[in-house]
Formats: structure tokens, C-alpha cells, sequence
């Protein structure tokens, strides 16, 4: 299980118990996360957004999201995007991930950093100069070399999926198996001599959980899909439609079923890099609309850890979909209303809203960049995606887990290195240092047992506390737009 799951499902848990209950220890922790959330909101983004309402320019005392270095490193360290952010919750889910993958998200950003010059010294980084900011860095030596390596190491994660698939079925298949990797287990990074699997299954579902018939969620599968392929085919009737049906019908069930099924053997999902890219690509369509279209091409195995959570929380299936049924007209209309009240108040993107100003031009520029593969004129993406990288990618993918899997290190170790490498510098750090607060300190002082269980109830908490902060400042802003006039 994932461990988002365990804290959302914990601090479900926390809130619905009442403060004289026996396992009154989760609201004391889950108070305590609420409170440091709350109060470093209010620092983080409350302040600033206040302030900025009332004076000309706001105050800030943290930069959101990130205090850019990338200009006063570059001499030491060009063609390195370097930021560090001031974000606490990133010691928080240091706490909760687990440890080995923490471990290996820093250890790639260590490399990274360390590789980084010698590669623009080689000359690999030809659109990089100095002068760049941190997301200008990232964008230029993603383009020129790390897009490749990263299709490649992609590819051989799916790879080293499909074979961990195969060899944890034929393990159940001998009755083997072994022991399953527990929470606990996987938490204090101690998964690594695990094997994953064992113990077994039944199409029986749990009474009082609220399944229904499997033959109605087929039909409404079958429905929906019908309805996605309908409409994209209807917004773009140039491209084929049995692409998207194949996707819709065929694809859609098979990867879902597949990464289902690995997060239940190994607790993580696998996906095939850049299949929806490349089909685009070599179906030979001109024109970018089908870039916007909804393309119905899903994986819904992560889905299995939202029943997951529901069975911790003792949630029926039912009732979720009656909360989703009363939900989802409201939000499709107020979400309209808040769009266009917040649209009114200031543009958007600008210097009101730091971490959009600078984010989406980054995003829309990547996106474009796929986006000119389709488009007459010159192709950009196919410019930077180059084969010998790619293989390169891809063998050094794989050798990496043969090598950990060599000296029986944890496995986690490996995912950790691959969503690390070419990472914002950023955010390993603060996983980090939490990571090993709550492996060295915080589980000697309460036991690993009960950190885990508390770690999950503190994380649950500030994540509460900062939405509450997050709340509260909108509604204030919203409130201060409404009645105050400011003259142009």
C-alpha cells in the first residue's frame, strides 16, 4: 500500500474518533500536525497573499516556491539548476516515504549535480549559457540529454516491471511466495530481502463492503470508454478511430489490470513510456488539437489503493459513490464561478501568484515541445530524443537494478535513483533530513512500530493544517476582491 494511503487513511481515522476514546493518541499527534501546518502556512503563503491585497507589493518572508541559485553557482557549477525551497513539508513526508527510496532520490541529485558540468564540458549541453535561471537550466539540458536518458531509464523500469510481474505469478504459481513486505517493513526500508507475493486470492468480495456485480461495472466501463472514444473522435475526425478504440477497449483494461497487480505484489505501479507520444507521432497525424482532446487512454490500477484506503477506514464502496454523485455537480458548477472570480482579480499567470508565474510557462513549454512532432515546420521533440542516449538509458536502467539486486539491496533503492536523477535539487534535501530524523531519532525514542503509526497521523495533520490555512486565505481574498475598488 502506498503511503499516501496510510496517511489519508489515518487521519480519516484521527478525525472521525473523539478525544476520550482509547486510541486517543492520534487526535493529540494529528492536533500537532494541524497546528504546525497552520502556523507555517500562515508564514509560507498566507502572509504573503494578505499583504499583497493590501499593499502594492507583498511580503514574503520565504520565496515561493524557491530561492533560485542557479545564477550565483553557475561558475562553479554550470549547466546546474540549482534552488532551495523552504517548504517543511517535505521533512514530513521524509518521514512517512519510505527510507531507501528517499536515500536513493538524493543520491541521484548528488550525481547529478556532480555530472552535470563534465557533460556541458563534453559539450552535450549546447543550449545552455550562462545566464539561465533554474528552470531555463532544466529545460535546456533536459532537451539537449537528460530527455533521452530518461525515455531509456523509463523503458527499462518497464521492463524490470514486467519481470518483477512474471516472477512474483510463477512464485504463487509453486507456492512460494515468501513473506509479504508489510508497512512496517517497507517504511524502515527493511523490504529489501522481502519477496513480494504469497498467500492467496478469491473473486468472493468482503461482505458489508458495498461491492456490486462485477457485470455492472463492466457495463458502465463499456459505456464511458464508447463515450471518450465518441467524443474525441467527434473533436478530431481526421485522426483513425480504431487508435482510439484500441486504446479505450484494449489497452486502457490490460495496463490497468498489470499495474493493479504490481501494486499489490510489490507495492508500485508500472506504466510504458511515451506510448500515447509516440502513437501520435507514428500515426502520422498533422495538427495539435489531438494533443487536447481526451484520449482515452488510462491506467486505473492506482485505483486499488483508494479501495485500499477504504478498507482501512472501514469505508463501503457505496457510500463513496454517493459522495462523488453529490459532489461532482457542484464542483463542475462552482469550480466555473471561482475560476472566473480569481481570473477577474488579477491575471493569471503574474506576480500575484508566485508559483504559477513561474511553473506554467515551464510546463507549457515542455508540452509544446511534444506538441511540435504533430505540427508542420521544424519537429523540436524528435530534435531531442536521440537513439544512442536512449540505449543508453535503458542499459544503464537495467544494470543499475541487476547491480542492486547483486548485493540484495533494497529495491526501493532503485525507484528512488530513477525518479531522482536530473530532480530539482530542492526537495531531496528536506526528504532527506526527515527520513533520517525518523529512522535514527524519532523510532529509537517511540519504536519503530509506533513512529510508523505516529509519522503517518503527524503527516496527515499538517497536510490538514495547511489546507485549512490555504481555506482561510482564499476566502479572505475572495471576500477583499468582492468589496474593495481599486482605482486605474
Amino acid at each position: 500500500m502506498g503511503r499516501l494511503e496510510r496517511i489519508a487513511a489515518e487521519g480519516a481515522t484521527a478525525l472521525a474518533e473523539s478525544p476520550d476514546k482509547r486510541e486517543s493518541w492520534r487526535w493529540r499527534w494529528f492536533s500537532t500536525g494541524s497546528i504546525l501546518g497552520l502556523v507555517f502556512g500562515f508564514f509560507f503563503f498566507g502572509l504573503p497573499a494578505v499583504t499583497g491585497l493590501v499593499f502594492t507589493a507583498p511580503i514574503t518572508l520565504f520565496p515561493i516556491p524557491w530561492k533560485d541559485l542557479t545564477a550565483s553557482t553557475e561558475n562553479l557549477l554550470p549547466a546546474t539548476p540549482m534552488a532551495i525551497s523552504f517548504d517543511l513539508g517535505g521533512i514530513l513526508w521524509g518521514m512517512v516515504l519510505p527510507y531507501w527510496m528517499v536515500v536513493g532520490q538524493f543520491a541521484a541529485m548528488v550525481v547529478s549535480i556532480i555530472c552535470n558540468p563534465f557533460l556541458q564540458k563534453a559539450g552535450l549541453y549546447p543550449t545552455w549559457h550562462k545566464g539561465m535561471d533554474v528552470l531555463s537550466t532544466q529545460f535546456a539540458i533536459g532537451f539537449d540529454f537528460w530527455i533521452s536518458v530518461g525515455a531509456g531509464i523509463t523503458f527499462s523500469v518497464a521492463l524490470i516491471g514486467l519481470w518483477q510481474l512474471y516472477r512474483s505469478v510463477s512464485a504463487r504459481r509453486k507456492g512460494g511466495g515468501g513473506k509479504q513486505a508489510s508497512d512496517m517493513d517497507i517504511l524502515m526500508g527493511k523490504e529489501g530481502n522481502l519477496m513480494v507475493g504469497g498467500g492467496g486470492g478469491s473473486w468472493k468480495p468482503p461482505k458489508g463492503r458495498g461491492d456490486f456485480p462485477i457485470w455492472i461495472a463492466l457495463a458502465m466501463f463499456l459505456v464511458s470508454t464508447g463515450g471518450f472514444v465518441w467524443l474525441c473522435h467527434r473533436l478530431v475526425p481526421g485522426f483513425p478511430v480504431w487508435i482510439l478504440a484500441f486504446f479505450g477497449f484494449v489497452w486502457t483494461p490490460l495496463i490497468s489490470y498489470v499495474s493493479a497487480r504490481m501494486i499489490g505484489l510489490t507495492g508500485g505501479g508500472i506504466g510504458f513510456p511515451f506510448v500515447k507520444e509516440g502513437t501520435l507521432i507514428l500515426s502520422g497525424y498533422k495538427g495539435v488539437d489531438i494533443w487536447f482532446a481526451p484520449y482515452p487512454m488510462n491506467d486505473y490500477g492506482g485505483v486499488t489503493l483508494l479501495f485500499k484506503q477504504l478498507d482501512l477506514t472501514r469505508t463501503k464502496f457505496t457510500s463513496i459513490i454517493k459522495a462523488e454523485l453529490l459532489m461532482m455537480p457542484l464542483n463542475i458548477v462552482f469550480s466555473f464561478v471561482f475560476w472566473a472570480f480569481f481570473w477577474y482579480l488579477s491575471s493569471i499567470p503574474s506576480s500575484s501568484f508566485p508559483f504559477v508565474d513561474k511553473i506554467w510557462p515551464f510546463n507549457a513549454l515542455t508540452s509544446s515541445l511534444w506538441m511540435t512532432a504533430t505540427m508542420e515546420g521544424r519537429q523540436w521533440v524528435l530534435e531531442a530524443l536521440k537513439a544512442k542516449w536512449i540505449a543508453t538509458g535503458l542499459v544503464g536502467g537495467v544494470a543499475l537494478y541487476a547491480g542492486l539486486a547483486a548485493f540484495k539491496l533494497p529495491f526501493f533503492l532503485f525507484y528512488g535513483v530513477v525518479s531522482g536523477i536530473n530532480a530539482m535539487p530542492s526537495g531531496p534535501i528536506y526528504t532527506l533530513t526527515g527520513a533520517l530524523l525518523g529512522r535514527y531519532y524519532f523510532a529509537k525514542r517511540f519504536g519503530e512500530e509506533r513512529w510508523f503509526k505516529f509519522a503517518a497521523v503527524l503527516g496527515a495533520g499538517f497536510a490538514c493544517g495547511m489546507g485549512l490555512m490555504g481555506m482561510l486565505v482564499v476566502g479572505f481574498t475572495i471576500v477583499t476582491g468582492s468589496v474593495v475598488t481599486k482605482p486605474f
